[in-house]
């Protein structure tokens, strides 16, 4: 069967301004059956909880999709008496098969094991597990559980990670079935009663919250009740962050473009692809600043605005595309073609540094150890976002950044634009969370805006994606500290080191 004979009668594909690609409808199992023959590559969708994990964040692209909702055999359940299950459809909301579960336990049979992986597969061994058993014996139970660790080997490279979680979550489902099945059907017994805070639904009320404005202390400033500046703004949504400014006459918006490695050579980096789409008005790249102004930081000016032939992380910035709207600066930032040099991953801070023994060879005592401490990600509910906006007149630069550290932000932007410190105007709206994450860590988004601002003389804005933020931030990074002191026999410190 060719594709020219598709689609088959009675299946219409959904218009094409509404998604990107082709979708298809099929209405019967025998249409859906159909379909892989022609486009063996098409991506099947039901409740697309994988599928938004993996456009979004690892920006797969589907030419054709087939959307299942539509077909009447995939929904609810059945019962079949002469085999004794319940067979579920594939393509049922929540409430179904716990419905269909409680009105066939007697004859029940999983048929299959969903949200933990890519694939719907069938759970054999629990199957055969509660087959034919006893319900409500706790030795069936642990039976169960044991066969469902063996039909759900989830490896931590699973797409949307948390492997242990999602079976951890599947074990739950069961165990909680397990007991609501019992307290339904009265199955306990004196000596093993149903535990029915297990099963009982934990109800919330309303969350409310006031404040007694009585200080009977109170003097005429301090003790005063006085409400937070933005307060009554941000608590009724009309405080405004720098992505709520109006867009100003000829802005563009900024797309970054990352690593995709944690450690290799930066071979090539073409950006004719994203060039070429309708809506880009050009790019920036380490091409755009020399050595010199291309390092910033805070106590040691060693890291680098862009990358330059060695990549040291997952995220680390490239460059950036800017473009008419910010869906399609984001978007084409996909399309760069980087060609990378895999470099064997550094993941621990033990393969990063070089211990040394010496000056230790010739000591009576040597004592010796390791302290570590956790990194931390400040996860403030707004990222980073920045809007730069070229004022010729007076040979100024307007800066709107969510920064804790303005005055930083002049002394970072100056040598990048060539502009003096006192011609850089910093201003901040409002941060939306920042708590140290904001300090410094704000200013490589600013830069790199400043430079395709002054590139362009346009003004140029970009609101980083949370899983952006994080991988350029760098957050609070961990420590880990081997230190080695020796001592002589006189109680004497000979030597200390601290690595």
């Amino acid at each position: 069967m060719t594709v020219a004979n598709y689609p088959p009668v009675g299946i219409k594909p959904l218009p094409k301004s509404m998604y990107s690609g082709v979708w298809f409808r099929p209405t019967t199992i025998e249409q859906l059956v159909e379909l892989p023959h022609a486009y063996p590559s098409a991506k099947i969708v039901a409740g697309s909880s994988e599928v938004q994990v993996e456009v979004k964040f690892m920006h797969e692209k589907y030419g054709v999709s087939v959307y299942v909702g539509d077909i009447e055999g995939f929904k609810g359940f059945s019962i079949g008496e002469e085999k004794g299950e319940v067979v579920i459809g594939g393509n049922t909301s929540l409430k179904t098969p716990e419905k269909a579960c409680l009105e066939g336990c007697k004859k029940l049979v999983f048929t299959n094991e969903s949200r933990m992986a890519p694939k719907t597969v069938e759970a054999k061994n629990t199957m055969e597990a509660l087959l034919g058993k006893k319900w409500f014996d706790n030795t069936v139970l642990e039976d169960a559980m044991a066969a469902m660790e063996k039909d759900s080997p989830l490896g931590f490279t699973v797409p949307g990670g948390m492997p242990t979680y999602r079976k951890t979550l599947a074990f739950s489902f069961l165990f909680r079935f397990w007991h609501e099945v019992a307290a339904e059907l009265e199955l306990g017994t004196q000596e093993q009663q149903v535990d029915h805070e297990i099963i009982e639904e934990i109800h919330r009320g309303i969350s409310y919250g006031s404040r007694d404005n009585d200080n009977p202390y109170k003097q005429r400033v301090v003790g005063k009740q006085i409400p937070h500046l933005s307060g009554l703004k941000q608590a009724t949504g009309e405080a405004e962050y720098i992505d709520d400014m109006p867009n100003i006459e000829g802005q563009l918006f900024g797309g970054l473009v990352l690593s995709k490695k944690a450690h290799a050579k930066l071979v090539k980096v073409n950006f004719a692809p994203a060039l070429q789409v309708p809506g880009v008005a050009g790019f920036v790249d380490i091409n755009d600043l020399d050595d010199k102004r291309n390092l910033w930081g805070s106590v040691k000016k060693d890291e680098p605005f862009f990358a330059k032939d060695i990549l040291h992380s997952h995220g680390q910035l490239i460059g950036m595309v800017y473009a008419e709207s910010a869906a399609i600066a984001q978007a084409v930032a996909q399309l760069v073609d980087v060609q990378y040099e895999e470099l064997p991953p550094i993941l621990t801070i033990s393969e990063a540094i070089a211990l040394t023994t010496e000056g230790f060879k010739d000591c009576d005592f040597v004592y010796e150890g390791v302290a570590m401490m956790g990194g931390q990600e400040h996860f403030y509910l707004k990222t980073n976002a920045a809007a730069m906006i070229p004022r010729p007149e007076d040979r100024e630069m307007e800066d709107w950044s969510s920064t804790q550290n303005i005055m930083e932000m002049q002394e970072f932007i100056s040598p990048v634009t060539g502009i003096p410190s006192y011609r850089i105007v910093a201003k901040v709206k409002r941060m939306g969370g920042g708590f140290g994450g904001k300090e410094s860590r704000s200013v490589q988004l600013a830069c790199i805006l400043v430079v395709g601002t002054k590139k362009v003389g346009r003004p140029i804005r970009c609101m980083l994606n949370r899983d952006e933020d994080m991988m350029t931030s760098g957050q609070r990074n961990l420590f880990q500290a081997h230190w080695k002191v020796s001592v002589s026999r006189t109680q004497i410190c000979q030597c200390r080191k601290v690595l």
